[in-house]
């Protein structure tokens, strides 16, 4: 039996909280920031205790089917082991692209005041004066230069009025020249309480304002598209941030600071980056390999199918000839490392090709993905903390899920005499029976004259069997009771060879019925039920592995008392 250890005492090192180890695995350690990188510290506070119990719980099930997986060797298994090969090479290209284009483009002085401030969080309260041309809805007579007289004019008058005021009642002042000022539409329901503002949830000169400023200080007016703010600091502590591992923080910074880039001068500078990969390694596409390929995609949509990454992949195999697709790096490469390639995408990132260019841009994207793999390991973007922890997030999802496959699929067959219990107790509940049904004969027509004119026939004639005959009826299977629509609803009303008037159906046709039999209920052989209880059975396996994994995991790693304060 291996031996595990629980510590519950804080550990500081260079962090507070960071270093606090929960449990150790040989030489291995989950430690406290491991947690709250999965919940938000401020979002488990305000969990009720069946909530914080219910989160330990996902989070030492996810945990520990890691441990568990890699003593049963689910990493390695083929199929697993090409997902996770996938999940990092994507990993590895997006954050490759992120360290090579995207972060490039941050200022260093935007940089450094996100490491700066990260860690902490204010308490933030606000007085928003408009002008004419801000983004704050509503109309403003004031120009730009007159609402910063105006803030600043209030600003004088609130410092006068905190001079005469104690400190525990700054905030209740600043409300009420809030309530008296404040432009912002929402004023009237919280008195300009903004509440809790971590780095990079405001604008920025907002947000540069507001942590610079000490506990009840107020700042000068603070100029935001929506206007000029006065902002008032009721308190500051530590961030979500603050719990996480250290090593993150200069990774979580950087993508705190892409919020701030356009969506269009990144994607100008990510198509640039890929032109200049193709071009300085010499990428060039043999044209009539690519007229083949296309030939094959049109050939197959004039015969009425339908493009995707399954169907590209069967058209191309059957109908390619090994010969160069391009050169890149002074290599030649082929067919087959394009397929390859599409093996290996995800199916939402295979364009349908409708278009020659369509089927160029996709072989251009495996070209420079497969370029961004090389230089993210060239440049060490695989060794950085941040990359690794995202991929390792991911695998314990992926193997979570794997190892949870395991045990449902480990679960012996359910045995024929537990089968043939469930069967006989299902019976004494009332379980396993069929209902009784009912036989009639019907006569239907399309429209009401018709159904008329067979009833008149019936009454005249006073024979139901030469009715049915006359106009083409039959006898219907047997439906059971609560099936069939109304008509069957009616039949179980009726006696055995009562007749019933002309009835309306629910698709506008219309019918005449006579009851032939009532079959009552009966149980259903065990033999005609088998498969639907053993089905039960085993579904009830399966969700009982899914319901008490936590409960078996922290029994066998002996985690019964786990919890975190």
């Amino acid at each position: 039996m291996f031996k595990y250890l629980l510590y519950y005492s804080l550990l500081f090192w260079t962090h507070l909280f960071s270093e606090k180890v929960l449990f150790s695995f040989d030489n291995s350690s989950v430690f406290e920031h491991d947690f709250f990188q999965q919940i938000a510290y401020s979002e488990w506070d305000s969990l009720d205790s069946l909530g914080k119990e219910s989160f330990v719980n996902s989070f030492l099930s996810k945990e520990l089917s890691y441990i568990e997986s890699g003593l049963l060797g689910l990493d390695v298994v083929p199929k697993n082991y090409i997902k996770l090969k996938q999940r990092y090479n994507q990993l590895l290209i997006n954050n490759t692209y992120e360290a090579l284009v995207a972060y490039p483009l941050i200022k260093e002085s935007d940089f450094k005041k996100a490491i700066n401030n990260i860690e902490n969080k204010v308490l933030v309260h606000h007085i928003l004066i408009g002008f004419d041309g801000c983004a704050l809805s509503g109309d403003f007579n004031k120009t730009k230069e007159e609402a910063l007289t105006y803030t600043q004019n209030i600003f004088n008058d609130i410092n006068l009025a905190l001079n005469k005021t104690k400190k525990e009642e700054f905030v209740d002042v600043f409300a009420s020249f809030a309530q008296k000022y404040s432009e912002d539409p929402s004023v009237n329901k919280n008195n300009g309480y903004i509440g809790w503002v971590s780095w990079g949830q405001v604008m920025a000169s907002f947000q540069d304002e507001a942590f610079s400023l000490n506990p009840l200080e107020i700042s000068k007016p603070v100029l935001t598209d929506y206007g000029y703010h006065l902002i008032l600091v009721e308190d500051k502590k530590p961030s979500d941030y603050s719990y996480y591992n250290p090593a993150l923080l200069d990774g979580f910074s950087k993508k705190m600071c892409l919020q701030t880039l356009s969506f269009d001068s990144l994607k100008i500078k990510s198509q640039l980056f890929d032109s200049s990969l193709l071009e300085k390694n010499g990428f060039s596409i043999n044209s009539s390999a690519i007229d083949l390929m296309f030939s094959i995609v049109q050939k197959k949509q004039k015969e009425g199918l339908r493009g995707g990454k399954s169907s590209y992949l069967d058209w191309f195999e059957e109908g390619l000839q090994k010969e160069v697709l391009f050169v890149f790096k002074d290599r030649g490469f082929g067919v087959g490392w394009f397929l390859n390639s599409l093996k290996n995408a995800p199916a939402t990132r295979v364009p349908s090709i409708r278009k020659k260019e369509d089927l160029v841009d996709l072989l251009k994207s495996f070209v420079v993905q497969q370029e961004a793999l090389f230089l993210g390991k060239k440049e060490g973007v695989h060794l950085s903390s941040f990359f690794k922890e995202e991929f390792l997030k991911h695998k314990k999802n992926i193997l979570y899920n794997e190892y949870l496959s395991f045990l449902i699929n480990s679960l012996p067959e359910p045995d024929s005499s537990f089968v043939q219990k469930k069967y006989s107790n299902g019976l004494y509940k009332g379980e396993y029976i069929k209902p009784k049904s009912v036989v009639y004969s019907e006569i239907k027509t399309k429209t009401r004259e018709e159904a008329d004119s067979a009833y008149s026939f019936y009454l005249t004639s006073g024979d139901f069997d030469l009715t049915l005959k006359t106009f083409k009826g039959s006898v219907k299977t047997p439906v059971t009771l609560g099936r069939g629509g109304p008509l069957s609803s009616m039949a179980f009303d009726l006696n055995v060879g009562d007749v019933s008037k002309v009835v309306e159906n629910t698709n506008k046709t219309f019918s005449i019925i006579r009851v032939e039999s009532f079959i009552k209920e009966e149980p259903f052989t065990l033999e005609k039920v088998y498969k639907q209880i053993e089905r039960k059975i085993k579904k009830a396996s399966q969700d009982s592995v899914k319901n008490n994994l936590a409960f078996n995991l922290r029994s066998k790693y002996n985690l019964q008392n786990f919890s975190i304060k």
